[in-house]
């Protein structure tokens, strides 16, 4: 698989209007390039990833994001899929398997019990000139553009006498913020957000204090944020995700 600083793979595909698509055509653009594999086409899970970034579009192209989405389908078939739910972005006809094979996004994975051979649900994102930023493995389908927006990166996690402290930093459109976390078992001890972008940092951390990590991620989403972007809620839940 690719690794941060490696350049994009070369390729030449079609889309889903029968057209050549080069990996050229992305490199030197002025805007970063995020590439996502997908299994197939109309099905629940690779819809929704679709329709987030598509929901989203106006938000990603602000960032400066191009988003291609690449499965093994056929250009006619991603042409009824484009149609079908409104699609914005270009989605690439990979019938040979090749650009999977030279991103990385084919192995062995687990289905009904079995294990075979596939497409693996991977995102990949390249800065203007096509080098490598960052991989996302973990795809969250419905909040696909959400994880292309905001970075979750770890600055330390150690565990000393059953207290586990770790450090996140999370960026996102407008603002970078620093998360500092204990946590004991499933329950959280201690939060401290540093440099927050909303304003109630001590409200926020006071609501998580002596909670269980999976209730409290509920209740940060289920805070309005205003059409603020990146809040502190938001990225105190995408922290709690990672631990």
């Amino acid at each position: 698989m690719l690794k941060i600083g490696d350049k994009m793979p070369s390729f030449e595909v079609l889309d889903q209007d029968g057209k050549t698509v080069k990996s050229g055509d992305f490199i030197g653009k002025g805007k970063k390039t995020v590439v996502y594999f997908y299994p197939k086409d109309n099905t629940s899970g690779c819809t929704a990833e679709a329709c987030s970034i598509r929901d989203n579009w106006e938000a990603l192209r602000a960032a400066g994001y191009n988003v291609v989405g690449v499965s093994k389908d056929s250009d006619k078939s991603h042409a009824g899929f484009a149609a079908r739910h409104a699609l914005p972005f270009t989605l690439l006809a990979d019938t040979t398997r090749e650009m999977h094979e030279a991103f990385g996004a084919i192995g062995e994975k687990k289905m009904y019990g079995k294990t075979v051979l596939g497409t693996l649900r991977r995102t990949f994102i390249f800065d203007e000139y096509g080098t490598l930023e960052r991989i996302i493995e973990k795809v969250d389908t419905k909040n696909a553009a959400a994880q292309i927006l905001y970075d979750v990166t770890p600055i330390s996690d150690i565990t000393e006498n059953g207290i586990r402290k770790a450090s996140f930093r999370t960026c996102g459109v407008t603002c970078s913020t620093q998360i500092n976390l204990e946590t004991e078992g499933d329950t959280i001890r201690r939060v401290e957000i540093v440099k927050g972008c909303d304003g109630n940092t001590k409200g926020v951390a006071r609501l998580c204090e002596g909670r269980k990590i999976r209730e409290v991620i509920g209740l940060l989403e289920g805070i309005d944020c205003k059409g603020r972007g990146t809040s502190c809620p938001d990225q105190l839940a995408r922290a709690l995700k990672e631990l």
